[in-house]
């Protein structure tokens, strides 16, 4: 099924990976703010900061929440299940999933534009830390792999999720 295969997916190229940027992201902040004498990248490495623990909540929340969902929505299709004929409580599971889903896109993007318009420029480097040019490399990776998530998650999980809501009966 798509959906098992997009979980799969996500974890592996996704998850795991922007793990270790956002690992890697976060002690190149806190090397940055030790070598910031003048204050001159604080306002961007506190953002950067506070993107990296938005991230690492979105994923925390994925493999938590979103992933045990859709294996359980998966499991239903497989069996046939019709959730207008149950009395069981899946009436109710995962009625907020799409939109928790587009709402961490949206804060999430938002921080990123942030912090591009907050980015020193590179090229005024010899003023700056010099752990900046390590933290905005691992920010721009980071924004790369976010975002193709984001877009798969748009494209692809999301339909998919509603089409398989659709099959058992699961109206939200």
């Amino acid at each position: 099924m798509v959906l098992t295969e997009l979980v799969r997916q996500f974890e592996t190229k996704f998850y795991d990976k922007a793990e270790g940027i956002v690992m890697q992201a976060r002690e190149a902040c806190l090397t940055m703010a030790d070598e910031d004498k003048q204050n001159l990248v604080t306002v961007y490495g506190n953002l950067c900061l506070n993107l990296l623990s938005e991230i690492q909540h979105l994923i925390n929340v994925r493999r938590e929440q979103t992933i045990p969902y859709i294996k359980e929505l998966v499991g239903k299709v497989a069996q046939n299940h019709d959730c207008l004929n149950c009395d069981s409580s899946c009436k109710g599971v995962g009625q907020s999933l799409i939109r928790e889903i587009e709402t961490a896109h949206y804060k999430i993007r938002d921080i990123f534009c942030r912090l591009l318009k907050l980015a020193p420029l590179v090229y005024s480097e010899d003023v700056l830390p010099p752990a900046y040019i390590l933290v905005r490399k691992e920010m721009a990776a980071l924004n790369i792999l976010i975002f193709e998530l984001f877009y798969l998650e748009e494209t692809s999980l999301i339909p998919s999720i509603l089409e398989a809501k659709r099959k058992i009966n699961a109206h939200s």
